[in-house]
């Protein structure tokens, strides 16, 4: 009788410490680690990306959610959330091997156009500024209004990304007029980055469907009703006397160019009414000018965006004009500017 006793009392326990396991085993995979406590501000964002494949702890109790992400890990991140595609061709990276748990995450982002280049740099950290340049591609690279922070220049290629992300509510600035875009992120925010790109705010899905309609409706018919409202809805973003001098830059992926001063606030404004449509002529002819083209003066000194055309006269918004954006200058067709100039036109 004592030696049963003695077995089932070894029974029971073994049981119990085989329950317990299992309890620790799914209380982990369910994204409970020892460092992420209930009330941390990035909790439901890692219990998201752990349920749903994006990421793993550092260890079977640890996330590390203060410890540097670095560009492997976050680009691995977003292909398990594209579904984890395979690649359509070979790697290109002379530095990524294909033991390396990111070999198909790094050939997936070069094939979508996240990275370029010949070196992936793996374990280079994850800046503020590529977060949200990855997330912007994916959603379909829209067209935004220049970001109001200090330290985003109008010509810096992820100026436009900096504004979407803030639109859509995945991060803001990091403030006094900051976005800091250089600043190092940490797993923790990368996820809630994530969370609230995939699920908070829908930004993936509706920004997709977005830059679809958009494709067909806002630029391939555009009107000049329709360059009206979009130009003077840029006064809220650059009202009168914001700063943009001769320095100041703006690169068109549509077109491929890159001006400063006066032009590049005039390329900028033609971006946001005209989207990828190409240049489809340079006349010098006043009474075919329409809203929403670019002018320059006899001298190719001064560039201009047509907001309103009268029979005489145009009325414009520039940069560069004393450093600033000015609004509203009224152009005749009599002033000396139109003796020879040039009308640089993108509508159809």
């Amino acid at each position: 009788m004592t030696g049963k006793r003695v077995w089932s009392a070894l029974l029971v326990m073994v049981m119990i410490c085989s329950l317990s396991l299992s309890i620790t085993a799914q209380a982990v995979g369910i994204g409970t680690f020892a460092d992420v406590g209930q009330s941390d501000w990035f909790a439901s964002s890692v219990s998201w990306a752990v349920n749903n494949g994006i990421t793993n702890g550092t260890s079977a109790a640890t996330f590390s959610p203060y410890d540097t992400c670095t560009r492997a890990q976050i680009l691995t991140f977003l292909w398990r959330a594209a579904g984890e595609p395979a690649p359509q061709g070979y790697c290109p990276f002379y530095d990524v091997s294909a033991d390396v748990y990111y070999y198909s995450a790094a050939t997936w982002a070069y094939e979508n156009e996240l990275v370029g280049g010949e070196f992936f740099t793996g374990d280079a950290p994850c800046t503020r500024a590529d977060v949200v340049t990855y997330l912007w591609k994916l959603a379909g690279s829209s067209y935004e209004s220049l970001a109001s922070f200090y330290d985003v220049p109008a010509m810096a290629p992820y100026s436009a990304a900096v504004s979407w992300a803030v639109r859509c509510g995945i991060t803001n600035g990091t403030g006094d007029g900051q976005f800091s875009p250089d600043g190092i992120c940490t797993r923790g925010q990368i996820v809630t980055f994530l969370y609230r790109a995939y699920v908070v705010t829908g930004a993936m899905q509706e920004q997709a469907a977005d830059s679809e309609a958009e494709d067909v409706s806002a630029y391939e018919d555009i009107s000049q009703e329709t360059a009206v409202q979009i130009l003077w809805s840029l006064e809220d973003t650059y009202p009168e006397g914001t700063y943009w001098g001769i320095n100041s830059s703006y690169h068109s992926e549509a077109l491929q160019l890159t001006w400063a001063g006066c032009a590049g606030f005039a390329l900028y404004c033609s971006d946001l009414v005209f989207g990828d449509l190409p240049i489809s002529e340079v006349h010098s002819d006043f009474d075919r000018i329409k809203v929403g083209d670019m002018v320059r003066d006899q001298s190719g000194s001064h560039t201009v965006v047509v907001l309103e055309k009268y029979e005489d006269s145009i009325l414009v918004v520039e940069g560069n004009y004393n450093d600033t954006v000015h609004w509203n200058r009224v152009m005749y067709r009599t002033d000396p500017e139109f003796y020879s100039f040039t009308v640089t036109t993108r509508y159809p």
